[in-house]
């Protein structure tokens, strides 16, 4: 049976109301949906910079802190007379590009300026870049100097050197702790292999590197001559910082 048209153009109507009903329902869900996760994307944000933020405003220690490395001179390891006149405090990564070119191009006039008694290295090595090793190797790294200077601090400029010459690319595995330790022996060091795998001091890393930060680290290396920052990390530069402080 057919309808009349009255009676069509009222389904019609209907149909077109009850479309648009829906059509509306789904534009409130989805704008709910949207404003949910916004907020919860900005609470996300608000949150991890409260946290970073009370991380670097807190003096409170981290926890474990207190298992630091025996030797350290004022957070770090003292290299050369500690009468001489100037003061040249160090921060590099392990894992650092720049700090390996650092130490081939301006560490031999460092150690120069060393050997003749003008300046004293407390160097203090951080660990920032985790993120370019598969295995946490700027930590790992960091805590196997530090297991060699709470044993044999007199090791620590070879191990120093080694770890230099032997950094391992970026974006893959770094070092393995059987080679860390074989390094750390063949400067000089006690076997430090439980030391090491044990991470003894990956606490201290992690409060060594937020001092760091609140001393000025904004990258590696980070250079220090008499407490002024070295911003042209060259020979040259670093000869004439040398010649002023002193």
């Amino acid at each position: 049976m057919s309808s009349s048209p009255d009676r069509r153009t009222a389904a019609r109507r209907r149909a077109q109301q009850l479309r648009e009903a829906e059509l509306a329902r789904e534009r409130r869900r989805r704008t709910a949906v949207v404003t949910g996760v916004a907020l919860a994307v900005l609470a996300l944000v608000v949150g991890i910079g409260i946290a970073v933020q009370a991380s670097r405003n807190s003096t409170e220690p981290v926890a474990g802190a207190a298992a630091a490395p025996r030797n350290l001179v004022d957070g770090g390891v003292l290299l050369g007379q500690a009468s001489a006149p100037v003061t040249v405090t160090t921060y590099e990564d392990f894992q650092c590009p720049a700090c390996r070119s650092f130490e081939s191009v301006t560490g031999p006039t460092l150690e120069q300026l060393q050997s003749s008694g003008r300046v004293k290295v407390v160097s203090r090595p951080v660990s920032i870049l985790d993120r370019a090793s598969q295995d946490e190797y700027s930590t790992r790294s960091l805590n196997a100097a530090a297991c060699l200077v709470d044993v044999a601090p007199q090791a620590y400029p070879e191990f120093y050197d080694a770890l230099f010459a032997q950094q391992p690319e970026e974006g893959g595995p770094g070092l393995p702790d059987a080679q860390l330790v074989a390094l750390a022996q063949q400067a000089g060091a006690p076997d430090i292999s439980t030391c090491v795998r044990d991470r003894t001091f990956e606490a201290w890393t992690r409060t060594t590197t937020d001092q760091a930060s609140r001393d000025g680290l904004q990258g590696t290396p980070y250079v220090l001559v008499d407490g002024s920052p070295l911003t042209d990390p060259t020979p040259e530069a670093l000869t004439a910082a040398v010649d002023a402080a002193g």
